[in-house]
């Protein structure tokens, strides 16, 4: 969001003719010319067009006489004439068409007004280059084809900006596609780039003046278009860019947007977001990213002195907990020191906390992968490691290995001798349903020969599809071991899970039996699977203990008998904050609040950064502000209660304005105090006299820290009018 929409010009000067109409308009920055100027003739009627750099014209010059017959055209690269010149007689006739380099003629056509040639003239005709072009016999370059191939690069390019998800894709696809084309047909004439990049490339009569383009756009736009489908190769070309126009300020803000969008790398991005906001200081998407990169910074800091901080605390405590033993009796007293080794695990999780949420909190786990050694996965495993030092549950052990797992989608691989590995190589293995083993052996064959069996090998998944052959695949999908025995096999109906999952031990035998129904675990089978993970954690856990010689100095059975009155306390705290709801009978109310703008918050530079950088992210941080506020009329009190708000942001954007906008759906749960008939006949009863009750709920945001409130601009009402007319019974349960 906002790469497109980031040029702020702040200064615009106005001068008038005596008669009062408007004889220019130019925009300025630090004093200099830099934007677009308009002049005017004392009619009203427009004289010139044109462009300004740091105080020089660059790019194209229109200029028309009183009439708006167009008089000149002309292209200058810092201040100079560069490219065509063309002029035309008052009757629409061309009067002259030029070459022009550094402010003088290379090629000059000069024609009456009839449209013959006058005077036809080359600079460059000399002997000389005439022998060199003989010589060489280069193909000649055929100009409508580049300006043709740019005409349906920029046509793509110019449709991608307004389309989204694999249409998007396909737009930029075919700009770059356009763009390679005209860039081999220009680069491939060998001439010194100091030429190319000087020259304006403008069509002739057959073709729109909107295409006229310089090597610079050619690099800037096919770079733009490379962005838009997460090319990092669109950086070689803002760096090309850059080196033909060091100035070029759209060049810096879209490299450094690549760096940190694409690569993730930060470190490089931060320096052109800098450079860029030299150029436009006030630009508010260039401040938006640039304070979202130093707060990474800031973290990067952070997260060093955390990780090295755990780890010294991890290397005391280990060396404490791993001498409790009694049967060791040479060990000094001041090494052996249970309780301190604790705390010193506790101090080494606690920072490993702060550290993995510092890491994590982008949304983005690679961030930091250029600028630190660790990776977060390699953070999560330090902490199953203190776990497992603490002798903390099967549960907490279990769900860290799980959490390992799922950020690094099973590709960390940390050593089997340390400490932790068995415990998370047991997730990885046995408890994923979807692991899939790579051995090819055959397969013991199975009593039900009606159903076609095939080695999951052979299938490809596509989304939660599982093909075979490419059709979605019906028949049982088995894994095999190294030794060729069956590890697993499910039952599929049409590419899903649909039937039996069967698992076997090493030795042949089943061990679990699992039921599934459209690719997800059967709600009365969970229990079941639950209690294999535990029994194979705690297999693992009990051989990781014996290993490291780590004894255990808590009855196991006074441990497990506190957690579970623990477990009962909180169960019985819930079921009291709970109990209500459950002994009542309810009914519930959506309201969509779409195309909600919000901009009321002090803050809000901020949230739009977060936004743009990752609307997940910021659909979290809103899910948990947003509370809906639902007035009950006095005639319907004695009738229904609010039990709860349940708030889903389902979309977030900014699109480069200096507010957001969301889409909220916010369900209010209503409790009965009388009859759920009654209720309904009470509500039907007043909303024949008045409003739909659903104009009665309202939402608003409460920041998490200060508690602080703010409303939001407003909200689609048409939709919500839309809805009620066609959905008048909102308390009717589907």
């Amino acid at each position: 969001m906002g790469i497109f929409n980031f040029f702020s010009r702040t200064k615009i000067k106005e001068a008038f003719h005596p008669n009062g109409k408007l004889k220019t308009r130019t925009t300025y920055q630090s004093d200099n010319k830099h934007g677009k100027e308009t002049i005017y003739h004392d009619n009203g009627v427009l004289q010139a067009e044109c462009e300004w750099v740091n105080g020089l014209q660059n790019g194209e010059i229109i200029s028309y006489d009183k009439n708006g017959n167009k008089v000149k055209q002309s292209f200058l690269i810092n201040g100079n004439y560069h490219g065509t010149q063309k002029e035309w007689w008052p009757n629409g006739q061309l009067k002259a068409d030029r070459i022009m380099k550094n402010d003088k003629i290379v090629s000059e056509k000069e024609y009456d007004s009839k449209g013959e040639i006058r005077i036809s003239t080359n600079k460059h005709s000399s002997s000389e280059t005439k022998k060199k072009t003989t010589s060489k016999k280069k193909k000649p370059l055929k100009m409508d084809d580049i300006y043709s191939d740019y005409a349906k690069a920029k046509k793509h390019f110019d449709k991608g900006l307004s389309e989204s998800g694999s249409s998007k894709l396909k737009e930029n696809q075919l700009a770059v596609k356009y763009f390679d084309k005209v860039m081999g047909k220009i680069l491939q004439q060998d001439l010194p780039l100091e030429i190319l990049s000087s020259t304006a490339f403008a069509p002739g009569d057959g073709f729109s003046l909107d295409m006229t383009f310089t090597l610079v756009d050619l690099y800037h736009l096919r770079g733009c278009a490379k962005f838009n489908i997460s090319d990092d190769s669109s950086i070689d070309d803002f760096t090309e860019v850059i080196k033909i126009h060091e100035n070029h300020e759209d060049a810096y803000y879209m490299r450094g947007s690549a760096y940190f969008i694409i690569l993730e790398d930060w470190q490089k991005a931060i320096p052109d977001m800098k450079k860029y906001l030299t150029f436009s200081p006030d630009d508010k998407a260039g401040n938006q990213l640039l304070f979202v990169l130093e707060e990474i910074e800031q973290n990067a800091e952070k997260i060093n002195k955390l990780y090295n901080k755990a780890l010294d605390d991890y290397t005391e405590g280990e060396k404490m907990l791993s001498f409790v033993d009694d049967s060791k009796t040479d060990v000094p007293d001041e090494v052996v020191d249970e309780k301190k080794g604790n705390k010193l695990m506790k101090s080494c999780l606690k920072s490993l906390e702060k550290a993995s949420e510092l890491f994590s909190q982008k949304n983005r786990p690679n961030i930091y992968l250029k600028s630190h050694s660790i990776t977060l996965p390699e953070i999560y495993f330090k902490k199953l490691q203190c776990l497992v030092m603490l002798q903390e549950s099967v549960e907490s052990l279990m769900n860290q290995a799980t959490e390992i797992y799922k950020i690094s989608k099973g590709l960390f691989k940390p050593s089997k001798s340390e400490l932790g590995a068995k415990i998370y190589y047991t997730i990885v293995e046995k408890a994923n349903p979807d692991v899939k083993n790579k051995t090819s052996k055959s397969a013991q064959k199975k009593d039900d020969k009606s159903k076609l069996r095939v080695n999951c090998d052979e299938m490809d998944d596509v989304g939660i599809v599982t093909y075979y052959k490419n059709k979605p695949f019906t028949g049982i999908a088995y894994w095999l071991r190294d030794n060729g025995n069956i590890e697993e096999d499910q039952e599929m109906v049409d590419g899903l899970k649909n039937g039996l999952n069967t698992k076997y031990s090493e030795s042949g035998e089943v061990v679990l039996v699992l039921n599934y129904i459209d690719d997800e675990i059967d709600p009365k089978d969970e229990e079941k699977r639950y209690e294999y993970w535990r029994k194979l954690i705690q297999e693992a856990m009990e051989s990781e203990i014996k290993e490291e010689s780590i004894k255990n100095k808590v009855k196991e059975e006074q441990e497990v008998m506190e957690e579970l009155s623990q477990n009962d306390n909180v169960k019985k705290n819930i079921n009291f904050k709970n109990n209500k709801m459950n002994d009542t009978e309810t009914i519930s109310m959506l309201v969509t609040f779409a195309n909600t703008i919000f901009s009321e918050h002090p803050n809000t530079f901020f949230l739009i950064a977060k936004c743009d950088i990752s609307s997940s992210d910021f659909i979290n941080i809103s899910n948990n502000c947003i509370e809906g506020e639902f007035e009950i009329p006095a005639e319907l009190k004695n009738h229904i209660e609010v039990l709860k708000y349940d708030i889903d942001t389902s979309e977030a954007f900014s699109n480069g304005n200096n507010y957001l906008t969301m889409d909220i759906d916010c369900t209010v749960t209503l409790g009965i105090k009388t009859t759920k008939e009654e209720a309904i006949d009470a509500i039907e009863m007043y909303q024949e006299d008045n409003d739909d009750l659903r104009w009665n709920l309202s939402i608003k945001w409460i920041d998490t820290d200060n508690k602080e409130q703010y409303s939001f601009d407003s909200w689609d009402k048409d939709m919500l009018e839309e809805i009620i007319e066609d959905e008048p019974c909102w308390y009717e349960e589907d």
